[in-house]
């Protein structure tokens, strides 16, 4: 197609008469449209693939049912094969709020938004289990909108914006309804590729997921939450073609999520605070006990650990990095809790903000079972692994964690055995984040989310390897290989960089 026609250039947005009715769309005076394959329209941050288009009229059509004004931010992308898009029209500045969340940190449900501005509109209402609420309250400096209720988690909520005319304008819907929409590509730093998605839940939607790119696969995700994956695997940033699946709880490919490239959606690595790995006095991990059993084809083991934390260590390390940590509402913490548990994403300190002053008020903020993915995951070298919620015990200033971990191989026929158990090592530490630190995801304005500035943990910042693996110097750890049903002892148990 490159060769008959000339690239298209010096777009405007305008209106054009489809059948009986006006609608918006972006002209080309130069060049032709018949120059590429596919187009994306991106439309104040939503993503439409194979827009409607007239190659007589040489326009590409705004979907139908888009509320555009006059400075709505719109990109045109075209593509020709699976290779990688060029920007061919890129105006406006308004982008409606997306990637809503639901925190209920407060008094009353707040959906915080992570991109687009709450401001675009002035009035919006929401439904939640068949009632409706107007006047909802609107915060521009956390980019949220407030219900004047408090919302139970799974509760379907929908929110709309109010446009001049009073038409209604999703912008966050949360029904019940898994499976993840209207995704697009961005890129973290230069080193990995990361599917993103206006509505849906990763992480309960499948057991699995895998991304296909330049002729080649990875299930090797991490950073898993309900609209965002990222594949920090793949070492790059992929421009190409790129297909999101999910996966069957045998490993098969099952429902196409995504197909598409990259548009211009980016995490600058220079936006974001400088993250430290930092030993914090006083934090231990302590064994306390476990066993290995067999659990069908699979295998299981049950932990104890004690969690120690000396918090007036903790605080004075926080304020050095974060000035105020503990006091302000919009600053998050993440547990870092590998071979133990996985926390789904991060938990704001929103109306706690303050009144953290000791241990077991720090840990209230993530203990919650509803923080912690229970589903199967798939790893790259054929196992899938599922983690039990975790349970948490105050005792003595100190928290007892009971865990779970199961292991399978994706091959329904074969067996998983002891010595196919991979080198198990245990993580605590606390992922400190600074609150709403602005991320630039250009085409688009800056968003507001939590930023991660230090992770603290009980470990040196040292990295050594142990058994051909690395990690932390004074990293616990097992050689599963080793283990044999039955009581594990504290002697299988490790320190990296001991020797």
């Amino acid at each position: 197609m490159q060769g008959k026609a000339e690239k298209p250039s010096s777009g405007y947005l305008t209106d054009y008469l489809v059948g009986e009715k006006w609608r918006k769309g972006v002209k080309f005076p130069v060049g032709d449209i018949s120059y590429f394959e596919f187009y994306d329209i991106i439309v104040e941050g939503i993503t439409y693939q194979n827009p409607e288009r007239n190659n007589a009229d040489n326009i590409i059509l705004v979907p139908e049912e888009e509320d555009v004004v006059w400075n709505s931010k719109i990109g045109v992308y075209g593509a020709n094969g699976t290779g990688a898009s060029e920007e061919v029209f890129l105006e406006g500045t308004a982008v409606r709020p997306f990637g809503g969340k639901q925190d209920n940190s407060q008094t009353n449900t707040r959906i915080i938004f992570e991109g687009g501005n709450v401001e675009r509109y002035n009035n919006y209402v929401a439904t939640v289990a068949g009632h409706e609420h107007g006047g909802l309250v609107v915060s521009a400096e956390d980019n949220s909108v407030a219900l004047p209720i408090l919302v139970p988690d799974g509760t379907g909520i929908k929110m709309y914006a109010l446009n001049d005319s009073s038409k209604r304008i999703p912008v966050f819907e949360q029904d019940g309804e898994s499976q993840p929409l209207q995704g697009y590509v961005i890129f973290h730093g230069g080193t990995s590729t990361c599917i993103m998605f206006r509505k849906g839940d990763l992480t309960t939607f499948a057991p699995g997921y895998k991304l296909y790119y330049e002729d080649t696969y990875t299930t090797a995700y991490i950073g898993l939450d309900p609209i965002h994956i990222r594949f920090e695997s793949v070492g790059k940033n992929i421009y190409t073609e790129v297909q999101l699946y999910s996966l069957t709880n045998s490993g098969q490919d099952d429902k196409l999520l995504f197909k598409g490239r990259y548009n211009g959606m980016h995490i600058q690595e220079g936006s974001l605070p400088t993250r430290e790995y930092v030993h914090l006095e006083g934090m231990e991990l302590d064994f306390q006990g476990g066993s290995l059993s067999r659990a069908g084809r699979g295998l299981k083991y049950d932990v104890e650990f004690k969690l120690k934390l000396n918090f007036n260590s903790f605080k004075e390390v926080t304020d050095k990095y974060i000035p105020g940590y503990l006091i302000n509402g919009e600053n998050a913490i993440r547990p870092e809790l590998g071979g133990l548990a996985y926390h789904t994403s991060y938990n704001y300190f929103g109306d706690s903000a303050g009144k953290i002053d000791s241990t077991e008020k720090l840990f209230s903020i993530f203990d919650s079972p509803t923080n912690y993915i229970d589903s199967w995951a798939f790893t790259s070298d054929g196992m899938k692994v599922r983690y039990e919620k975790p349970k948490f015990e105050v005792t003595d200033g100190a928290i007892i964690i009971t865990a779970s971990k199961y292991f399978l191989w994706q091959d329904d026929e074969r067996e998983f055995m002891e010595t196919d158990l991979p080198l198990l090592r245990f993580d605590w530490a606390l992922n400190i984040m600074a609150g709403h630190f602005l991320l630039r995801r250009a085409p688009f304005e800056s968003i507001n989310a939590p930023g991660s500035v230090a992770v603290l943990g009980y470990f040196e910042s040292e990295i050594v390897e142990e058994e051909g693996a690395q990690m932390n110097k004074g990293t616990l750890y097992i050689v599963g290989s080793r283990l044999e049903p039955g009581q594990i002892t504290r002697d299988k148990i490790r320190v990296a960089g001991s020797k």
